[in-house]
């Protein structure tokens, strides 16, 4: 009876595709797409949607956020693996502060531009956020990382992971995994402890992702992708949904030890907030991220040729093109939470309009690469004019 089970995943796994041949790992694109829909589905809210179902509506122990950092490291890792052996260290430097760049730029304008629209479509988050003196102190704080806003916090945070990738990197590949991880955890443990010893070269208005607390999921993930080839028996799917349920018992386990012993006179809310806040990236929210990432990865790999079938065509778009994804679903957003749908915004269910801005960021996606050809193409063909007429 087994084998006919056995053949049969065996025809819809991975490496059974014929995807499993490019560079590109898919199964990575289609989870950070995912992480994308479920970030657009949750950020336009409402108070009841039947797309809550596949996306937990931010109320569950872990959300997009945490994902789109660790399956960013996990990329990291993996691409500047290949860097390092073939091109070397100063090229992997030039990469990584050249993507920093490209980070901070579009960090910058996303959120000038995401804070004036807010302001002028009048969306509520808008009023929650520290006023600042003026337009100018505004765009000054923003531009030297000392102000973020509403939804862009979380592209400050991973411009400042990138720019430290560079140097762990640099660590990692010199056979240095294991102080870059120890250092990593000691960390998040001060923060966790003391967050008030952690030092801090310059406050972040209105951020909501320290670094200290968010630096250990990206550096797990920048780890995982480096030592991806070496590690290989481990990301295999039987030992991977054996680690998910190990991290789901330890989750359980560490609830009952802080219920019963460490803080038995502490209500089942705080005990919740203090396992499980997000913002501070407690114990238990780690462990929940690579439960579910490990069974995520595990279920990818076996049922691939299924799961791309049903859900492809709308999360690789967005998974390949997640840093666009996110900016453009910012401006979406902003658009259905503002005054101007206010008039025909549902109190209860909002699944249309979660869809609509889902395909809204799913068509931007979709055009993007092919606008961009054709802009490449005009580009190409006009120098080649340029030179002609030069000559």
């Amino acid at each position: 009876m087994l084998r006919p089970v056995r053949e049969w995943i065996s025809h819809h796994r991975y490496e059974s595709a014929t995807d499993a041949r490019q560079k590109r790992d898919l199964r990575l694109d289609l989870l950070r797409g995912f992480c994308v829909f479920v970030m657009i589905v949750d950020h336009v809210g409402g108070e009841a949607s039947w797309l809550y179902w596949f996306t937990g509506g931010n109320r569950l122990v872990v959300s997009a956020a945490e994902g789109f950092v660790l399956l960013s490291g996990i990329t990291m890792g993996m691409v500047h693996h290949v860097t390092i052996r073939t091109q070397g260290f100063r090229a992997m430097f030039g990469k990584v502060f050249g993507r920093a760049w490209l980070l901070y730029s579009v960090t910058v304008m996303l959120t000038i531009a995401f804070a004036a629209i807010s302001s002028a479509l009048g969306d509520p988050y808008a009023d929650t956020l520290t006023p600042a003196k003026s337009r100018a102190d505004f765009a000054f704080s923003v531009i030297t990382f000392h102000r973020t806003y509403s939804l862009t916090d979380v592209l400050v945070l991973y411009t400042l992971l990138v720019i430290m990738s560079g140097p762990l990197l640099w660590l990692i590949a010199r056979g240095h995994s294991g102080p870059v991880l120890a250092a990593s955890i000691a960390t998040w443990m001060l923060f966790q402890v003391w967050p008030e010893r952690i030092p801090r070269a310059w406050e972040i208005t209105d951020g909501g992702f320290p670094l200290s607390a968010w630096q250990l999921i990206f550096v797990i993930g920048l780890l995982v992708g480096f030592h991806r080839a070496r590690i290989a028996t481990v990301l295999r799917p039987v030992s991977l949904i054996g680690w998910a349920v190990l991290f789901a018992v330890v989750i359980v386990l560490v609830r009952l030890i802080v219920k019963y012993w460490l803080a038995p006179d502490v209500d089942a809310i705080d005990i919740q907030e203090l396992l499980f806040d997000k913002n501070d990236a407690r114990i238990g929210r780690v462990l929940a991220l690579l439960a579910a990432t490990s069974f995520a990865y595990a279920g990818v790999t076996l049922l691939w040729t299924l799961i791309r079938r049903a859900t492809g065509w709308l999360l690789l778009p967005m998974g390949r093109n997640a840093l666009f994804a996110y900016g453009v679903q910012l401006f979406v957003v902003a658009f259905f939470g503002s005054d101007l749908m206010a008039p025909v915004r549902l109190d209860r269910e909002n699944a249309l309009f979660q869809a609509t801005a889902v395909g809204m960021v799913w068509l931007a996606c979709f055009l993007q690469p092919r606008a961009m050809r054709r802009y490449r193409a005009w580009q190409s063909r006009a120098s080649t004019v340029a030179a002609a007429h030069g000559a």
